[in-house]
């Protein structure tokens, strides 16, 4: 084989060969690149690095830290064996390098040297036939080897308070629980809460040997790990409030490493009163992370206590109780007495108002302000719709009340709020939701031929233009037609305000949640861009507006031509505090809180993050 190769980078736009890239790549240059970055030789201590930045993959669980090596010692350490035997599955182990160089590192890692390789003449079958022996081993038909859970399971419960290291868990498998059993774990004063959002912690321990099925037990914290906790609504439907109900736990430990826990409410005389938890065994907490506690809750109880006593006064058919005068233009005021501004609430703040506020809906009806100030609140508290644990369900409680509508219908407060809560929450929404808020509005917007354009109001026709534009699951072929029509009511002389902001977040080439294959196509946002540059410019607004059309995102297929960002740069250079717009044409940046703001049309709850568009689905 050739020892050395050239590899060319081509450039963009019409230096497509001058601006090339080229650079000699020799066999030991690849070589090293990989067994030092990926299988690096590492001691026996080597702990993985676990940290991420800001931006990370969003749904996609790589490895913060690539050396396999790193990893591997980590999990020979948890299980507190030293292999000597090694069975090469195929992949990348087919490479004799990399088979030399992990062989070597765990040679390094015991005094009896390296494990003996056990003959495979085909590796890449090793998996499958590992588990066609064990289907037949299940058949009685070969041997099966197995010595039960080296670990035992606990769930966190509710008791009284204990020490800040300390942790009330019980125990539902214990150690040699064999995979494929069942095993009842019952307790007297065992309950659970349903209705309404909740935590399920799940700890593991190699030390508490001796513990049986529904042990209850206060131990220091530093003797468990802690799982990936299971966040989850029970919904018990025979009422619509929270309710206790008195449980018994069934665990199952199944072949698939993951425990299977089923939650049995206990003498409700209705055999479907189960709620099944699946916890992922393999997604253990990170090494050296602070387990997670309840003492991590930065909130006020006593604050939030008051705030969903002032919204139970507002909504609730009281009277003489404290806080009964108050009217629904007072409500935020009130609100922020006990909580601070508003804009410091954190999402704890948020979700937990949005409870009551559910429960509470049916108060709504009382005024048309006090509607308007409902909708004005669930739409605040619940924004952008995701990035909050059990969001999803939160956002399909609130899309109960689409069909159900508006209780005052004619009044144009409450029809201005209902869209925007719509607007505000629409991340959480899903395709399926967004394509039914467009057949709600395609009438009013773009409709279709032969059919007259419903009447609405100057406001409230543009709040349903900035809740569409929003709506970033809706197809590109949608966006294109919505796009197209705002373009030319920019064209006339009475251009709407909303047409601007609504025209950048339809074309956006780095979308805040949506897909980007819903992306609009460049060459349409191209001919948009174009079009807005031959307009008159008023300021802030058609800057922002095509700067966001024009984004980079580092995507050449949805990024726009070098030619007409470099152009469109040259313009924005003559409006006022344009320097941060040119840097987003022209190169690849994330975007800064401000820019969220106006994206989203408001200011994220603190402790929410986006993450990187090319990273979503």
């Amino acid at each position: 084989a050739r020892g050395k190769w050239t590899v060319t980078v081509a450039s963009r736009g019409s230096k497509l060969f001058g601006g090339a890239l080229h650079d000699e790549l020799s066999r030991e240059d690849v070589e090293a690149l990989i067994l030092d970055g990926f299988f690096p030789r590492v001691a026996t201590d080597a702990v993985a690095n676990r940290s991420r930045s800001a931006l990370h993959e969003f749904g996609l669980p790589y490895a913060a830290d690539p050396a396999i090596t790193r990893h591997l010692a980590a999990f020979l350490r948890s299980h507190g064996g030293k292999p000597t035997k090694i069975l090469w599955n195929g992949g990348v182990t087919k490479s004799p390098a990399i088979r030399a160089r992990l062989l070597g590192v765990m040679a390094g890692w015991s005094t009896d040297g390296a494990p003996r390789e056990l003959p495979d003449p085909a590796p890449d079958l090793a998996v499958a036939r590992g588990a066609a022996y064990y289907g037949l081993a299940r058949r009685g038909e070969g041997v099966r080897i197995g010595g039960g859970s080296p670990h035992a399971y606990y769930v966190g419960v509710d008791t009284s308070s204990v020490a800040t290291d300390q942790v009330t868990v019980l125990c539902v498998a214990p150690v040699g629980l064999v995979e494929g059993e069942r095993v009842r774990v019952s307790h007297p004063s065992l309950e659970a809460i349903a209705n309404r959002p909740v935590r399920f912690r799940l700890y593991s321990s190699s030390e508490l040997t001796g513990d049986l099925c529904g042990d209850v037990l206060t131990v220091p914290l530093a003797t468990l790990t802690e799982q990936a906790p299971l966040y989850t609504v029970l919904r018990y439907p025979r009422s619509s409030q929270e309710v206790s109900l008195q449980v018994s736990l069934e665990a199952h430990l199944s072949e698939l490493g993951a425990l299977e826990i089923e939650c049995v409410a206990n003498a409700t005389g209705n055999d479907t009163d189960r709620w099944r938890l699946a916890f992922d065994l393999r997604a253990v907490a990170s090494e050296g992370a602070p387990p997670i506690t309840d003492s991590d809750n930065k909130e006020d109880p006593q604050a939030l206590t008051l705030a969903v006593e002032i919204l139970r006064a507002l909504y609730e058919q009281r009277t003489g109780a404290r806080f009964s005068e108050l009217q629904p233009p007072s409500i935020m005021k009130a609100l922020q007495a006990p909580l601070g501004p508003k804009d410091t609430w954190s999402p704890t703040t948020l979700r937990a108002l949005w409870e009551p506020l559910k429960d509470l809906r049916g108060g709504r009806g009382k005024s048309a302000p006090h509607e308007a100030r409902w909708m004005n609140l669930v739409g605040y508290c619940l924004r952008p719709g995701f990035g909050y644990a059990l969001d999803d369900w939160r956002v399909k409680e609130t899309w109960r009340l689409f069909n159900a509508g508006l209780v005052h219908d004619k009044d144009s407060p409450c029809r201005l709020e209902w869209w925007v809560m719509w607007r505000r929450i629409s991340g959480g929404l899903t395709k399926t939701q967004q394509d039914e808020i467009w057949k709600r509005l395609q009438p009013y917007l773009l409709p279709k031929p032969q059919v007259e354009r419903k009447p609405v109001a100057r406001q409230e026709l543009a709040e349903m233009w900035r809740t569409i534009a929003s709506m970033e699951r809706l197809p590109s072929r949608i966006k294109s037609e919505l796009g197209d029509a705002l373009i030319a009511e920019l064209e006339k002389k009475s251009a709407p305000e909303h047409a601007l902001w609504a025209v950048g977040r339809l074309g956006a080439r780095v979308p805040l949640y949506g897909s980007i294959d819903e992306a609009v196509p460049a060459k349409k946002a191209e001919r948009w861009l174009e079009r807005l540059l031959s307009l008159t410019w008023k300021g802030e607004p058609e800057a922002l507006a095509a700067a966001e059309l024009a984004r980079m995102s580092g995507d050449r297929t949805r990024d726009l031509g070098e030619d007409v960002r470099r152009r469109l740069a040259d313009r924005l250079r003559t409006v006022a505090d344009s320097e941060r717009l040119v840097r987003v044409v022209l190169e690849p940046i994330a975007r800064e809180a401000k820019e969220e703001r106006l994206a989203f049309g408001d200011a994220l709850p603190q402790g929410l993050r986006m993450v990187a568009a090319s990273s979503i689905e």
